[in-house]
């Protein structure tokens, strides 16, 4: 469920959040039939099956968090202070404003 809060964060309009939700529930489809094949065979199923999550897990545990800290600070949205009883967006960076 986080990821889709992520994806709402990092879009700018409605049609992006469905385009990257919907890349995002096609990824988790095809990972759902990969895995459920492998484990499928048996000794794949109680031998190896830890050490390809461990793995995978490994594996993205330096990309997801260079993604996630920069969520806020040069993607998505930005908030500022208005007053002690909430923030207010400031602006939305998704716009390519060349500078990279």
């Amino acid at each position: 469920m986080a990821l889709y809060f992520f994806v709402g964060e990092l879009a700018s309009t409605k049609e992006e959040v469905v385009r990257i939700a919907g890349l995002l529930r096609a990824i988790e489809s095809a990972s759902q039939a990969i895995s459920y094949g492998l484990s499928s065979i048996y000794s794949f199923a109680h031998i190896f099956s830890a050490v390809v999550n461990m793995g995978m897990w490994g594996l993205a545990i330096i990309p997801g968090w260079i993604v996630i800290s920069q969520i806020g600070v040069k993607y998505g949205k930005q908030y500022v202070p208005v007053s002690s009883s909430g923030y207010v967006p400031l602006v939305n960076t998704m716009a390519d404003d060349g500078d990279e």
